[in-house]
């Protein structure tokens, strides 16, 4: 429908930064009108960082629903309308998982936040994977918490994260974006 109304050159099939956070262990509240929120964090009271054999399935969670609409879409329309395939950026998901405890262990134990992003990315890189095999045009990390961190910790924590999911992204020949909410023009 927003197609046919819109007629745009790109459109993001999904926008829920909640899918791999409820996958991993967080509790969602949900709204009749709005996206889910996160109101548990699994790692809120001890620093942990999960196991890879925790990544994402295409089976999990509302990963096949996804899945099943982005082949629909690219069915019907994109031969003409170019489509993103959203996934949930490494510092938003570390959030989700840890809270905001995560920005003060920015603070105390740097390592601990290395270490977590290092998960987080290699999460990315999953839903990489699934969106790429979906046919998405553009993929992208959405990353509001982006627009909450100095400049220097953009450096720190997250210049090697992204740097290796815009590499993997384009690996697979595909464009790539970035979302930030706020002001992030600094980072």
């Amino acid at each position: 429908e927003v197609d046919r109304i819109y007629v745009p050159d790109g459109q993001p099939v999904v926008f829920d930064l909640q899918v791999e956070a409820e996958i991993l262990g967080c509790e969602l509240m949900w709204e009749d009108f709005s996206p889910p929120s996160v109101i548990s964090h699994p790692l809120e009271e001890e620093a942990k960082v999960p196991c890879l054999c925790r990544l994402p399935k295409k089976e999990d969670g509302r990963i096949p629903i996804v899945l099943r609409v982005m082949k629909r879409l690219k069915e019907a329309v994109g031969d003409r309308t170019a489509l993103y395939g959203l996934f949930c950026g490494p510092l938003t998901l570390a959030s989700h998982l840890r809270g905001s405890m995560v920005f003060m262990d920015m603070m105390d134990d740097p390592d601990y936040v290395k270490d977590l992003l290092g998960f987080c990315t290699e999460c990315s890189k999953v839903m990489v994977d699934y969106y790429y095999e979906a046919g998405m045009d553009v993929i992208a990390p959405v990353d509001p918490l982006v627009s909450q961190i100095s400049p220097d910790h953009f450096s720190e924590f997250l210049s090697k994260p992204y740097t290796d999911i815009m590499d993997y992204i384009h690996g697979y020949g595909v464009f790539s974006s970035f979302f930030v909410c706020g002001n992030a023009t600094l980072n």
